[in-house]
């Protein structure tokens, strides 16, 4: 008998583990898993790179979109990473899950748009910053939906998350 893959033994750990821990059913699915566990379908996050995982910094975060095909306009930009695009896979659109509470706001203010970092200061009672999304798990969200942003693909909703620990691919064992 063939040696099952690794995502298969870590969808069936996965699995076993659910039953004890979350009281899932024998035949319970990784989409059973990430319910139970609070994960919401519909989001992607698209860039010109392959990697292994998520990293953010002071000055970095997450974004996703919850149009695939908004991701695909990032996901085939090369801007500062075209040296990236020749030792990469290329265009990359990935099929994301996110737990926690969200806190929505508008990228629209006086004169049109990029004011989603004043709205969410002024939403969270704090003094603008510029990473203001930085801020948000200390209010108790995970993440940050900006309706109204005009930026590559047109008027969209795009979504900040500071911590990448609150997203998982689709395809996680999700144990």
């Amino acid at each position: 008998m063939k040696k099952p893959k690794d995502y298969r033994q870590a969808h069936e750990q996965a699995r076993i583990n659910a039953i004890k821990t979350l009281g899932l059913h024998e035949k319970n699915t990784a989409q059973d898993r990430a319910k139970a566990m609070g994960f919401i379908d519909g989001l992607y996050h698209g860039t010109p790179n392959d990697f292994p995982e998520f990293k953010t910094s002071d000055r970095s975060n997450v974004y996703a979109s919850d149009d695939p095909k908004i991701a695909d306009i990032y996901a085939k930009s090369i801007g500062r990473h075209k040296s990236l695009r020749e030792v990469n896979a290329g265009p990359n659109v990935m099929p994301l899950m996110y737990r926690g509470k969200l806190i929505e706001v508008s990228d629209q203010g006086p004169g049109g748009g990029g004011w989603f970092g004043d709205n969410l200061a002024k939403k969270l009672n704090v003094k603008p910053a510029k990473n203001s999304a930085k801020s948000v798990p200390k209010h108790g969200y995970s993440g940050v939906k900006v309706k109204d942003m005009d930026d590559l693909g047109g008027r969209q909703t795009q979504y900040i998350f500071p911590e990448p620990n609150v997203l998982r691919s689709r395809f996680a064992a999700f144990d």
